[in-house]
């Protein structure tokens, strides 16, 4: 809920429309055009004790913003403002401009883990220049904890901007391993505990809760199961197969997951918007079909969630093997 005439920022959360307040002693006409111009709503309003209330404009203007962020100019009796309006599939404790301010967009707001395997990304929203950086900690051959701040981007203009974030681009062989590291920019800061574990079994980019793309990877294992359907023509008396279609269910298991990860993975739950990650790059369009989403606020609880998947494409992937290799990713690869 919000006040229009409180507005302070030309910033808002699409969440925060679900109820927008007007003052008015006279009928209000209330017009919202998007950027190219095409007229979204048209209305007038009679007041009750001089207030306009105008409910659900976040369902209306939710689905017309493609990414993050679109613009929408709000013409209220003749007045016309512009706000940059960004995607917000939950509802924020705080107002929009003080969460784009102090966080980045991403549904995760304690310590997530990571692997040096991994990509990962942070997108935020700048309103002037900003630097991002990393304050990373190692851990030498002795155990002595060393730390260094390490520069990603420097001086980004006032805007939108994805940046990259992975560990492999915070290793420092000199100061020892890799086990923490926070990512900074302005007020805002995402933490990340980096496992010697290997890999995900399982990973995917989505578009998150803002609409900004965010990596999920599973720890858990993979389950397939084929869903395969046959058509049969009879020919001469004999019956024929036609056709044979196959659909390959993969059901994926996150693995424990900290408490931070949770929001994650309901993220992903509720996305729209999701592809395959394979070898680091982005594949096939992925298609989610079922969820298992439970947990409790339990101290000894060890949240878990489960998705069922397949591709858009409905094919079945065949994956080619590779030379065998005479030690895992593990081992000095010198030896080979």
């Amino acid at each position: 809920m919000i006040t229009y005439a409180d507005i302070s920022s030309p910033y808002l959360l699409v969440s925060e429309l679900d109820l927008v307040e007007f003052s008015a002693q006279s009928t209000l006409q209330l017009v919202i055009t998007d950027a190219s111009s095409a007229t979204v709503i048209s209305c007038s309003y009679t007041p009750v004790d001089g207030v306009v209330r105008v409910y659900d404009l976040d369902r209306l203007l939710s689905p017309l913003i493609e990414g993050v962020m679109a613009d929408f100019t709000f013409t209220v009796n003749n007045n016309s403002t512009t706000f940059h309006i960004v995607q917000s599939r939950v509802a924020i404790s705080q107002t929009g401009a003080d969460f784009i301010a102090g966080h980045f967009l991403s549904p995760v707001t304690f310590t997530r883990d990571t692997t040096l395997q991994r990509r990962e990304m942070v997108t935020l929203l700048c309103s002037a220049a900003t630097d991002v950086t990393a304050a990373c900690t190692y851990v030498d051959d002795s155990d002595v904890i060393h730390t260094d701040n390490v520069s990603l981007e420097t001086g980004l203009a006032a805007g939108l901007h994805e940046v990259e974030c992975s560990p492999s681009l915070l290793v420092n062989d000199s100061l020892g391993t890799l086990v923490f590291y926070v990512v900074r920019a302005g007020d805002r800061s995402m933490s990340f505990r980096v496992s010697p574990t290997a890999t995900a079994r399982c990973a995917m980019l989505m578009r998150n809760d803002f609409g900004a793309w965010e990596p999920c990877y599973f720890e858990g294992m993979n389950e397939v199961t084929p869903d395969i359907t046959r058509e049969f023509v009879q020919v001469g008396g004999i019956q024929r197969p036609l056709r044979v279609q196959e659909q390959e269910n993969t059901k994926s298991f996150t693995g424990p997951l900290r408490p931070g990860e949770v929001q994650l993975f309901c993220s992903l739950a509720r996305s729209t918007d999701i592809v395959l990650l394979e070898d680091g790059a982005a594949t096939d369009p992925v298609v989610i079909s079922g969820q298992e989403v439970k947990y409790t606020d339990d101290d000894a609880h060890i949240p878990s969630i489960t998705f069922t998947w397949h591709r858009a494409s409905l094919r079945t992937m065949m994956h080619v093997p590779v030379t065998p290799r005479i030690f895992d990713d593990t081992f000095d690869e010198t030896f080979e």
